[in-house]
């Protein structure tokens, strides 16, 4: 009963995505990868759970501005590892215009990139303000990130546009990118 129960809700979440893999409300993306939370999961080798979605994660200052939501805060079941995930929508752009030989990665990729190490350094900065005295919560020694953007089946349809953005994915220990129909 279980395995038809888990068939069916990803049978759902594939139907789910084919009605909306143009939508580019990140909102909808929240609360959809919120709703599935199994298909978050997948990102990982290891076991995960969310710890909370829209988490805050430092960065306020005196004036209680400029403080850290990541998308998602998940961890590792086993160890409590924390991971941070960023998302962007399945119609943000992957690339940007040819640059000589290659393409440029776009703003969008790049600054979510960029988002989300931030989010890394604040959380670890943080750490012991943040879980209010609950060391157990997770465990922020080295957290994974992860960036879910783009649609790599509408967009690298070039082999220099492919070669292009996994040249760029793979360059960062610690960071997956992985495109919404991966």
């Amino acid at each position: 009963f279980s395995a038809a129960a888990g068939l069916y809700k990803l049978k759902e979440a594939l139907s789910l995505w084919e009605e909306n893999k143009d939508n580019s409300n990140e909102e909808f993306w929240q609360t959809t990868l919120t709703q599935y939370s199994f298909v978050l999961e997948q990102t990982f080798s290891w076991p995960t759970s969310i710890v909370d979605g829209k988490a805050y994660i430092g960065g306020k200052n005196v004036h209680n501005k400029n403080g850290n939501l990541v998308d998602f805060l998940m961890k590792n079941r086993l160890t409590n590892s924390a991971a941070l995930i960023e998302i962007k929508t399945p119609a943000t752009e992957l690339l940007e215009g040819k640059y000589r030989q290659t393409y440029n990665i776009s703003k969008e990729l790049s600054g979510s990139v960029m988002q989300v190490l931030n989010y890394k350094r604040s959380l670890q900065e943080n750490f012991l303000s943040l879980g209010g005295g609950q060391t157990d919560l997770f465990d922020s020694v080295n957290p994974q990130c992860v960036v879910i953007i783009g649609n790599a089946q509408d967009e690298l349809d070039h082999i220099g546009k492919t070669r292009a953005f996994e040249l760029f994915r793979h360059q960062f220990p610690g960071l997956e990118i992985i495109t919404y129909d991966e």
